[in-house]
């Protein structure tokens, strides 16, 4: 007896079919119509439902998925976007590496990321479709064939530093039909183009891409959140900056990002563990970034972290890594528990450490720093003495600070010959980087006592406070300045807000009158007064010039200039505590104030933070041009409408000598 051919019935059926309540057979493909169509001439067509959409992703287990270097692929519908040409895209990441990766988002692979998009496999133009077609080959891995929101990620972040990126992109505006925005470099020479913009737009598809997959976690979602997190928070949009970290977190702890021994970690290709402990360690990175300030929660503990330190960056480009490598446990507890030895033989325990490593233990140290400036600082201890204690929390802090300085590894010191080293390696930006966070720390840690009365500290405490935040600044500003010099700088929010606070911390030691240093600091007579001034100077003058630089792509950069520069008018007359609070409170936070100021845009005390940028420019020129222009402060002024948040004592009267 002759077997009849099974029919092949299709995953989805077709509208006809399905609004009719028939059964649709056709070949397997939703590519072809069904038979019944065919048969009858019909437009077949197929589309999802949102139950489809919810069974074909979940029917295989997502822990299978990521053993196999698989993440979800729903069927997703083409979003419009416009990716650029293919030689344009490779400039555009590039840029990436060049300004952003050695910063916090030390996840991907560079040689597999370039390898692919410079492959045949890459078509900019079906690129997203040809990713989200579930009959579209494999295999889909954190190496090879990268989600589409990674990319758009990439972008957000890079096409701002791209000129023909911004030709192209550059007008669009997202409250004007975005989805119709059709990218062009012929618009018309009235058209205004911007950096931002341009940088929106990738953004934008990116979060539309995402929206209805944040509760389908994968490695490399994690990675686009946590991308999408810092320009955001460039942006100026907090709220979602802060959201999207904390999405990012849960996620990764969902998948066991957190612990070696869980079954995301059940690999045997090492550079793929090592891109999901990277992975987890960037998300952490940017948690802390964004959580350190006045009433803001990180989102990771790293006593929940257990897993290994990242590798070097040459071990993890080369694919050579070595095993086993530290934990987080391991490292902190050589660190801390071991200080009583000598910074050698501490060192000798710290085998082929990176500078990330650093970075992630002086980020845990600035997060808690930043927290205790923002809510209490030295106005938490009774008496400023107290600050000598050593069981206080500035005295606590400076032992951390200066165990991690210590036993910082000899080829990672920072000197000329480090730099030009790491420089002709390519990992000069993660040096800077680390280097740079270790100064913003003992800046935030020492100025809080500059504005106290010397006399209620013990014998040399406002001295050696005055000295270290001064060597601080100097040191930053020096280091930022040589990176970016030769265009080796990683240009984010956060460097943005270690400058910002290099220049308003000059600004403020400029208030300080000759009879305050000569009495309590290297000051011998009004010559050595004014050479110490105008060095100080310079410090204020680099500061600016580079955040006026990055304003134009970074709009939170933007608000620090315009706040420096109005920081450096106001300081001539501060004359009440409100007025200190809120220039205190600009120094201190890393962008709550934007938070407030969006909240209340009309207000009196953020008119004055929203001059014209023309005008702002003119001023800072001014500042930065004539030698003889400094600042004249009332300091009576300034000491007596701190005096609530500096404990300054009601005997100090210092007399002005500008």
């Amino acid at each position: 007896m002759k077997t009849e051919k099974k029919l092949k019935r299709t995953f989805l059926a077709c509208d006809i079919c399905r609004s009719k309540k028939l059964k649709c057979i056709n070949n397997g493909s939703t590519k072809e119509p069904c038979h019944r169509c065919n048969r009858l001439s019909h437009e077949c067509s197929y589309t999802p439902t949102q139950s489809h959409l919810r069974k074909h992703v979940n029917k295989d287990n997502w822990a299978s998925k990521q053993s196999d270097y698989k993440v979800s692929k729903p069927i997703v519908p083409s979003r419009q976007v416009v990716i650029p040409e293919k030689d344009v895209v490779l400039e555009v990441v590039e840029l990436f590496f060049s300004h952003q990766y050695q910063g916090v988002f030390l996840f991907l692979h560079r040689p597999s990321l370039l390898a692919f998009i410079k492959s045949s496999e890459f078509n900019p133009s079906t690129y997203i479709d040809d990713y989200y077609n579930p009959d579209s080959p494999g295999p889909y891995h954190l190496l090879h064939r990268p989600d589409p929101v990674v990319l758009l990620a990439i972008f957000a972040l890079s096409a701002r530093f791209h000129p023909s990126m911004v030709s192209s992109y550059g007008a669009f505006d997202q409250s004007q039909d975005p989805d119709l925005f059709t990218p062009s470099s012929s618009n018309g020479s009235g058209v205004f183009r911007s950096p931002v913009h341009a940088s929106e737009y990738f953004a934008y598809h990116a979060r539309k891409l995402l929206q209805p997959l944040f509760d389908r976690p994968s490695i490399q979602r994690i990675q686009a959140l946590t991308m999408l997190s810092s320009h955001d928070w460039g942006e100026r949009n907090v709220a979602r900056a802060f959201i999207y970290v904390g999405l990012a977190c849960r996620m990764a702890f969902i998948l066991g990002l957190n612990d070696s021994t869980s079954l995301c970690y059940n690999e045997t290709n090492p550079l793929i563990t090592e891109v999901k402990r990277r992975t987890l360690w960037a998300v952490y990175l940017q948690d802390r970034c964004i959580s350190s300030g006045r009433n803001r929660s990180s989102c990771i503990k790293i006593e929940d972290i257990h897993i290994e330190m990242p590798a070097t960056e040459a071990e993890f480009v080369l694919g050579k890594l070595s095993s086993p490598r530290l934990t987080c446990q391991e490292f902190q507890s050589i660190l801390f528990e071991s200080h009583g030895s000598s910074p050698t033989g501490v060192q000798d325990h710290l085998p082929n450490v990176s500078t990330y490593c650093f970075t992630i233990f002086l980020f845990e140290v600035w997060a808690s720093l930043a927290r205790w400036v923002g809510e209490s600082g030295p106005r938490s201890n009774n008496l400023p003495t107290s600050s000598s204690g050593s069981s206080s929390k500035f005295s606590e802090t400076d032992k951390k600070l200066d165990i991690l300085e210590s036993t910082i590894p000899v080829h990672l010191y920072n000197n000329t010959v480090n730099f030009q080293n790491q420089a002709s390696e390519g990992t000069l930006m993660s040096f800077v980087y680390m280097h740079a966070l270790l100064y913003l720390s003992r800046i935030f840690l020492h100025r809080e006592y500059f504005f106290i009365n010397p006399e209620t500290l013990p014998a040399n405490q406002w001295y050696n406070a005055t000295r270290k935040f001064l060597q601080s600044v100097e040191r930053s500003t020096k280091l930022i300045s040589a990176a970016e010099s030769i265009n080796m700088m990683v240009i984010a929010p956060f460097t943005g807000f270690e400058l910002f606070t290099n220049a308003a911390t000059s600004l403020y030691f400029l208030t300080s009158p000759l009879s305050l240093l000569k009495k309590n600091y290297e000051v011998q007579n009004k010559a050595a007064y004014q050479s110490l001034k105008s060095e100080v100077k310079t410090y204020v003058k680099t500061n600016i010039e580079l955040l006026k630089k990055w304003s134009s792509v970074w709009p939170i950069t933007s608000s620090w200039f315009l706040w420096t520069l109005d920081l450096q008018t106001s300081l001539k007359s501060f004359s009440t505590d409100e007025q200190g609070i809120m220039f205190r409170n600009l120094m201190i936070d890393y962008g709550t104030t934007i938070v407030a100021e969006e909240a209340n845009e009309n207000s009196s005390a953020t008119s004055s933070l929203s001059e014209q940028s023309n005008q702002s420019t003119q001023h800072f020129q001014n500042l930065v041009s004539a030698e003889d222009n400094v600042l004249t402060p009332d300091i009576n002024n300034i000491v007596l409408g701190w005096r609530e948040l500096f404990d300054v004592g009601p005997d100090l009267q210092l007399q002005s000598e500008w």
